[in-house]
């Protein structure tokens, strides 16, 4: 036990956990992303997905998010004024009073139907669970089921719920006609395995099967047996949701976008004027408009003459791919959302063809783009692509290769190589044919990352060793890495300098011998898989698939997490435009470092006035600053503080001469005050000449006082003469020390009138006019 505690000590002290002068912030502008699930009470309109639950006042203008940030959220349910939320981990309930979700049924659930206090859950493993209080308590009701996939539920009525089976146990339909306490089935139909969806139109209900090339199915008995209508047609290709309102029945259709028919699917009519994006997958409505969830977040549409707009300001839930850069502005890829160029905060959508949503892998070269980009959300089928001027135009070059598993690619002075999951591509840059590669490397590895270092090309598979090549790809040989438990992403640096990640646990190696040598880094160690590596002058990044980010600073020998202000834990990858770094998370868009540059600006001279000005030098995107004074050196007894500081100096009076002060700044952000810098020591000596200040106050009544400074010890006088020059007082004649000096005036036996006060010390004479009125 002793030596674990040391181990857990040393760590510690190795690693410094967090970094408490830098932060990350979400960049705006890029509004949208993958949303799965839409509901709506009276005014308010909720929408959910990747990235958390949104909540919007004024049906789509403006967004706030509501939490649930690092979960994928399958649905979303208004139940008696509650939200109610499902996801992979839990099914949570939304706490209006502190803004916060509460998890009341942990688990895997992908399927929700609720009415009045009622709530039904579906998991793909543990069938469906009940709720008869709003969550409060939950009992598992699977009589009768014998798949516990679910992939739907419908509350009909009262007493009658619907609940649709799928998987390898054997798809079909479940009916309760008692809310649940028992079930029994009935299979939809010989061509249907189940139903993906169900709705309720004129009182008769209508499904679709994944697998019935996307036709209708309805049932006039509450979901007791099914028929395909009369003159039934398919509106397209594979129905992804379905959805009704007293207009008619809507369909999404992957690929296609949005359907609607008011003759029970006999013929469909395209409601996709104005979408950029035509993969949908919800809709909702209210009297006068339809809403539709998206892979590029919230379009609205008049319910009349159908024209769609996006409406996604202020959700950023974007599911980054990769990052790159080219002249200053960000290349951006997305999942299901395409490509995009950033000029300063305007984003611009970048065409590369038809349903090419999904970008695996984005690199610039020479001014060249190329890029991965597929149009299924598996990512399985994959496209690449070269544009040569800035994206406008793009070509495809597939020739060569199966275009299945493609995932990263790299480029040196003469060829460009592609990875994938069945071996290694590559063609010359100015080519349109590619050749696989086997010489010496499996034919069909399954190959996740490669990186180039002129002629030198290494190649990870996920497991303890890696391919390299010396010859550009004519052949290889492995190469055993000790402490590599699966490999995992590669980037190649400076010439002849390669990193390489591992899965699972988090470790990182550095070779700079061109990958014949490799060492181990002492950078943190998490239970996280090395989701992206990026350098940047003499900093590694790293991004991890559930624990941010670590940075090691000069050249990744001094490690910190770098955590601050990210909402996504899962990073996927990085870039730079000038001296700011991005990085790229899963589901919450992309997010730009900010470092504290917050110092004070010494004055290693003695001051000589009780007057100071306190300077420090200003922070990118800090405003507020947190000011602290003392005569000790540690701090402890205050003598002026400030948070209340938005410039970057402040200016304090009446300090005392011969004396010693000590003071700090911090920055103030949301996350953090206290990020105080090194004490800074200013001393006051004496001052330079003498000197006779105006009374105060001036006018008087009761008293007023007369103060003076002394540049060194010596003889001192003040004398009190009226308005006739008549002397009525001697107030001081003595030896005085170096510094200020202060005499409180009363007007006891005086008169009201004007009075002269005459200061005289050696080789100095001044007088001031005092009033006293009583």
């Amino acid at each position: 036990m002793k030596r674990y505690i040391f181990i857990i000590i040393l760590f510690a002290l190795q690693f410094r956990s967090l970094a408490q002068n830098e932060y990350w912030e979400n960049i705006d502008g890029l509004y949208g992303g993958l949303l799965l699930s839409i509901d709506k009470n009276e005014d308010e309109i909720y929408c959910a997905g990747n990235g958390g639950v949104f909540k919007s006042n004024d049906f789509g203008e403006n967004w706030t998010n509501l939490g649930l940030y690092e979960e994928s959220v399958n649905k979303i349910k208004i139940v008696s004024e509650h939200l109610f939320a499902i996801s992979n981990t839990g099914c949570y309930k939304y706490i209006a009073e502190d803004s916060s979700w509460l998890n009341v049924n942990e688990g895997r659930w992908q399927s929700m139907d609720a009415k009045g206090s009622v709530i039904f859950v579906g998991s793909d493993y543990y069938g469906i669970f009940r709720s008869l209080n709003l969550g409060e308590t939950w009992t598992e009701v699977n009589n009768g089921i014998d798949n516990k996939d679910i992939e739907e539920i419908l509350i009909i009525s009262d007493s009658i719920v619907l609940a649709s089976a799928s998987g390898t146990s054997g798809s079909g339909i479940f009916r309760s006609t008692n809310l649940g306490d028992s079930w029994e089935r009935t299979n939809p139909d010989k061509y249907a395995w189940n139903f993906e969806g169900i709705t309720e139109y004129n009182n008769i209900l209508y499904a679709f099967d994944f697998s019935n090339y996307a036709k209708v199915y309805k049932s006039i008995d509450s979901g007791k047996t099914w028929i395909l209508p009369l003159y039934s047609t398919s509106p397209s290709d594979i129905i992804q949701s379905i959805y009704s309102d007293s207009t008619g029945i809507y369909v999404c259709v992957y690929h296609h976008g949005i359907f609607k028919s008011t003759n029970e699917g006999s013929s469909w009519t395209s409601l996709n004027a104005g979408l950029n994006n035509i993969n949908v997958l919800s809709l909702s409505s209210n009297d006068s408009r339809l809403f539709a969830a998206t892979f590029d977040g919230f379009y609205r549409s008049p319910k009349k003459n159908v024209q769609w707009v996006k409406k996604s300001k202020g959700i950023g839930n974007y599911g980054i791919t990769s990052l790159s850069e080219i002249g200053g502005n960000l290349l951006i890829g997305t999942y299901g959302s395409g490509l995009f160029i950033s000029e300063g905060n305007i984003f611009e959508n970048l065409y590369l063809g038809t349903d090419l949503m999904f970008i695996k892998d984005v690199l610039v070269s020479n001014d060249l783009l190329y890029a991965l980009a597929s149009s299924w959300p598996s990512m399985d089928y994959v496209t690449f692509l070269v544009s040569t001027d800035v994206g406008i135009t793009w070509t495809q070059i597939d020739n060569g290769f199966d275009t299945y598993g493609l995932e990263q690619i790299a480029i040196n002075n003469n060829y460009i190589y592609v990875s994938s999951v069945y071996g290694i591509f590559r063609k010359s840059i100015q080519g349109n044919l590619w050749e696989k590669l086997t010489n010496g490397i499996p034919y069909n590895i399954n190959a996740s990352d490669i990186a180039c270092s002129d002629s030198v090309i290494i190649v990870s598979n996920g497991s303890a060793e890696i391919y390299i090549s010396n010859n550009n790809g004519d052949s290889w040989q492995t190469k055993a890495i000790q402490g590599l438990f699966s490999a995992s992403k590669l980037l190649s640096g400076s010439s002849g300098e390669f990193y390489l990640g591992s899965n699972q646990v988090s470790v990182l190696f550095r070779s700079t011998d061109y990958g014949e040598t490799w060492e181990s880094l002492n950078n943190p160690h998490f239970n996280s898989s090395v989701e992206s590596i990026f350098k940047f002058n003499n900093e590694v990044f790293v991004g991890l698939s559930y624990d941010g980010i670590s940075i090691g600073k000069d050249e990744g020998n001094d490690w910190i997490t770098s955590n601050y202000g990210l909402i996504s834990k899962k990073i996927t990858s990085f870039t730079h435009t000038g001296n700011i770094i991005y990085c790229g998370s899963d589901r919450n868009g992309i997010f730009k470092r900010s470092i504290d540059l917050t110092q004070p600006i010494p004055d290693t001279t003695i001051y000589h006035q009780t007057t100071i000005t306190f300077k420090w030098t200003s922070s990118p995107g800090i405003s507020q600053y947190r000011f602290q004074i003392a005569e000790d050196s540690s701090l402890t007894n205050l003598i002026y503080e400030s948070s209340d500081l938005y410039d970057t100096s402040i200016t304090l009076h009446s300090l005392d001469y011969n004396k010693i002060y000590y003071w700090r700044i911090s920055s103030i952000t949301k996350y953090w005050n206290d990020n105080f810098s090194e004490v800074q020591k200013v001393e006051i000596g004496s001052p330079l000449n003498y000197k006779l200040y105006q009374n105060y106050p001036n006018p008087f009544n009761n008293e007023t006082t007369i103060a003076f400074e002394m540049p060194y010890k010596s003889f001192a006088e003040l004398e009190l003469y009226d308005i006739l020059g008549r002397t009525v007082k001697t107030l001081l004649k003595e030896e005085s020390g170096p510094g200020l000096h202060e005499y409180i005036l009363n007007n006891e036996e005086l008169a009201s009138g004007v009075y002269i006060v005459r200061f005289r010390a050696i080789g100095y004479t001044k007088s001031i006019k005092l009033v006293l009125l009583k």
